[in-house]
């Protein structure tokens, strides 16, 4: 399956209706031994994988989608690590010794990924168990605690410690953001639209914040999300957020465009 397909099948399959549960699974501190069988409890623990990633030594946490949340590598193909090398990373600045926000972490990938290229600091915000996603009827996800367990997973890998800080915040509340200070870059991967009528005031929060800002839109979400979604939209807010240089990166038959905007 190439990359389009494998996104037509992941964005159809998310694009559900129904209610689901929450799922609040805390995972046991690792206790110096047994390094495997601690990844993988985590990976069938945290039921919910937006991002495909790979552990090393044949661990992966395959995405999954509702409502059973079954791994299904046919969906790994332009998720994680495969969006962020395909797109993401062409559209990036020189990050040494940045500090970066990345709002929308999800599961802490891209996070890592910022702080292997030398950001100095790399803060990741998303939900916890007591953030509801505005649109769409997504389950209550404790994004905070899976990505601190991808990040320890690595950090033990690895042997080595990243720069990188997890937080909860509800974007509705733009004083908290605020309150994070600036940064020298922000990177809102497929995040800013699902806040709706509300995503204008969220850019213009962020722009208060930084003068680089790269985000992804999206061309599959249905109504009422799509009305955000689009980059024709997305372009808008970012205009109107005081943002003066903007590029589209909109690959042929890619539905994913990231969009870098800068302040002179």
């Amino acid at each position: 399956m190439n990359l389009v397909s494998a996104l037509k099948v992941q964005w159809r399959r998310l694009s559900y209706r129904a209610p689901v549960d929450t799922m609040p699974f805390v995972h046991r501190s690792y206790a110096g031994e047994g390094l495997e069988e601690w990844i993988k409890e985590g990976i069938s623990g945290f039921q919910q994988w937006y991002q495909h990633i790979d552990f090393g030594d044949g661990l992966e946490a395959h995405v999954t989608a509702p409502p059973d949340w079954v791994p299904d590598p046919a969906l790994n193909p332009g998720s994680g690590i495969d969006r962020w090398n395909y797109i993401i990373l062409r559209n990036l600045p020189d990050v040494s010794g940045m500090r970066v926000l990345d709002l929308g972490c999800n599961a802490g990938l891209y996070s890592l990924e910022l702080a292997r290229l030398g950001a100095r600091e790399v803060i990741g915000i998303d939900r916890d168990l007591t953030i509801r996603q505005r649109s769409g009827r997504l389950p209550r996800v404790d994004l905070i605690a899976q990505a601190q367990f991808v990040k320890s997973a690595f950090e033990l890998r690895e042997g080595r410690t990243f720069p990188v800080e997890y937080r909860a915040i509800d974007f509705r509340d733009i004083n908290q953001l605020l309150n994070l200070g600036d940064f020298d870059l922000i990177l809102a991967m497929n995040v800013v639209y699902h806040e709706l009528d509300r995503a204008p005031r969220l850019v213009k929060a962020l722009g208060e914040m930084t003068s680089d800002l790269i985000m992804q839109s999206s061309v599959v979400h249905p109504s009422p999300i799509r009305e955000w979604a689009m980059p024709g939209p997305t372009v808008k807010m970012l205009m109107d957020a005081g943002f003066d240089r903007i590029a589209v990166d909109c690959p042929s038959g890619y539905e994913q465009p990231v969009i870098r905007a800068l302040r002179s």
